[in-house]
């Protein structure tokens, strides 16, 4: 492994993959498991949409399907949720052991999931979150809500295998883990606790007068949760803490225990509207946030970000593991959302989402396209907030990006839908069927685009692959620092101090597959990837 000076540029698109009919197709959520298989999830309303050599075969109106594609792009499975009226999926995640769970909403009066099925409470909108093993069986399906307009929208697991889901509810009818969920106005937003097996730990609401949603959900390496989301109410109300709107909409996010105990709130407003649409943690515990601002200005923390156009504009933001701001930054273009957030193994931050403006730049990077439409982009920052790099695709139609996720190995996916003929991902073309959105996903070689140390030149782990052992040359004469093993969900596997000039790790305890790492010295810090091979 050589770790050199890597200068901003845009990565290069691996591979592209679509699906789609005649009819509606979108990918909404995408997440990665340990073995660099990707997971997306969605709707489809075509009457027959095809992954690889699976056909799923569409019900009524809209159907939920989740996709599993290993790390070349080849699809592995495909499942389908369907029933008689709207069910879509609009997260998912993955666990340690490579289960897939997946959230949405239904409004059929029965869920059929294969062979099983979970059954609406009401006329209107019920929440499901469904687990599926490794190899597509389904483990279990749970409905959330009662008899009015519940949804779950984003999903997350811990180290131990819990499952958080985040949405909203406006049910009066719901008992969740043997407490009453009581909504006070439009809608409030919600966070659930489940173990492994599909039962209710806890719940967690934040009500006001108004309408209030939770969009977006994280774990860190210490077992905490955050639930983001954006509340219209003029206070909300977290049981305990409360936020005052800065204007028409703001956004928020707060931290839990993991036994659901409120811990602290922050949110991001000003004037206008404001969105949370994700959160991401790295593997310090500290918090990235994105979304998007109309506002004349936004200011987190100390910074603050201007809106020259009028439009919605892109925002990105850290905070520590406290809730402390450490940097903000937008992008300048106008029309341009966004709609993901993931973490890497190098604590950085990559984001994707949309943009209708014949302008883009974030930073000094100019990311504007060749044609005018709206168009997907990936943007990452690093650590410390500076622009590394940004990339578009597009198409002659509208094209969205909303999943985005990382692996342990560099690679970054990107999920979303696209309506013009033919959409470009570098050197890869999907084409269109005529008539409406086809779903597509496709991969970034992250390690393109990652400023990384050149205080070595030469190997600084070795042999890679390991079995159970490697050897580290530390860069700069340095003889002590940290040596820090990521999983492919960016929790810490193990952080172990070194000393010597060549100290050996001992890889025993740490099970087969490929992580991130970083070494930590007074000579700087480096970071690369680790194959555990045994």
């Amino acid at each position: 492994m050589c770790l050199a000076l890597v200068h901003a540029q845009s990565p290069d698109w691996l591979w592209a993959q679509r699906a789609g009919g005649v009819d509606s197709e979108e990918a909404l959520a995408t997440a990665t498991d340990a073995d660099g298989n990707v997971l997306i999830a969605g709707y489809f309303k075509s009457a027959n949409t095809t992954f690889g050599t699976t056909t799923l075969t569409h019900q009524a109106y809209e159907d939920v399907f989740l996709t599993k594609y290993d790390g070349a792009g080849n699809v592995l499975w495909a499942r389908a949720a369907t029933g008689n009226w709207y069910d879509e999926a609009f997260g998912v995640a993955t666990d340690a052991d490579g289960n897939a769970i997946v959230v949405g909403f239904f409004s059929s009066d029965t869920l059929h999931l294969g062979a099983s099925s979970i059954v609406n409470a009401g006329s209107g909108f019920n929440g499901f979150v469904a687990k599926y093993a490794p190899n597509g069986n389904l483990l279990w399906a749970r409905a959330f809500g009662g008899s009015l307009l519940d949804h779950c929208y984003a999903v997350t697991t811990d180290a131990a295998g819990n499952i958080y889901v985040t949405g909203d509810f406006t049910s009066t009818n719901i008992t969740f883990a043997g407490t009453t969920l009581v909504p006070t106005q439009f809608g409030e937003a919600v966070l659930l606790k489940y173990d492994a097996g599909g039962n209710e730990q806890w719940a967690a609401t934040a009500t006001g007068d108004y309408h209030n949603e939770g969009t977006s959900v994280a774990t860190d390496a210490s077992g905490n949760v955050i639930m983001g989301g954006n509340f219209h109410s003029s206070v909300l109300d977290l049981g305990g803490t409360t936020l005052t709107n800065a204007g028409d909409v703001d956004g928020f996010f707060a931290r839990y225990s993991a036994a659901g105990t409120l811990q602290w709130a922050r949110q991001v407003g000003d004037l206008g509207s404001e969105s949370i649409t994700g959160v991401s943690t790295d593997a310090s515990g500290n918090i990235g946030v994105a979304g998007y601002y109309a506002s004349d200005a936004l200011t987190i923390g100390t910074t603050t970000l201007d809106n020259a156009t009028g439009g919605e504009e892109t925002f990105i933001a850290k905070f520590d593991a406290a809730g402390s701001p450490l940097w903000a930054v937008t992008a300048a273009g106008g029309g341009n959302q966004a709609r993901g957030i993931a973490a890497d193994g190098n604590n950085d931050f990559v984001v994707t989402g949309f943009f209708e403006s014949d302008a883009l730049t974030f930073g000094a990077i100019d990311a504007s396209p060749a044609d005018y439409a709206m168009d997907v982009f990936v943007v990452k920052c690093n650590g410390g907030g500076a622009f590394q790099w940004a990339t578009t695709a597009g198409s002659d139609g509208q094209d969205k990006a909303y999943g985005i996720a990382t692996d342990a190995a560099g690679g970054i996916f990107v999920s979303g839908w696209f309506s013009g003929t033919d959409i470009t991902f570098g050197a890869t073309t999907l084409t269109n069927v005529p008539g409406s959105d086809d779903l597509f996903v496709a991969k970034l070689d992250g390690t393109t685009g990652i400023a990384e140390s050149a205080a070595s030149a030469g190997p600084v782990l070795y042999p890679n692959p390991a079995t159970t052992q490697c050897t580290l040359r530390l860069p700069g004469g340095a003889t002590t620092g940290t040596f820090t093993l990521h999983d492919a969900l960016g929790r810490t596997v193990a952080a172990l101090p070194i000393t010597g000039a060549l100290p050996v790790i001992d890889l025993g305890p740490v099970a087969p597959g490929a992580y991130a790492f970083t070494l930590t010295t007074d000579a700087g810090r480096t970071a690369g990837r680790v194959v555990i091979a045994r």
